[in-house]
């Protein structure tokens, strides 16, 4: 990050600004693509399966 140890915040509720440290900001974790990637998986592992068995016979 090129803009400094702490960056301005302002809060979208009240308007008021904070600095904050740039290690003391973290990303929410997202809930939908831990599920889009689940179901991803869940469905793509049998069809890959299911499309590469012809292959073997």
């Amino acid at each position: 990050m090129y803009k400094g140890e702490t960056i301005n915040i302002q809060c979208k509720s009240c308007g008021q600004h904070n600095d904050f440290h740039v290690d003391r900001l973290y990303a929410k974790p997202s809930k939908i693509a831990q599920i889009i990637s689940g179901l991803v998986f869940l469905i793509g592992t049998p069809l890959t399966f299911y499309l590469v068995n012809p292959v073997f016979k």
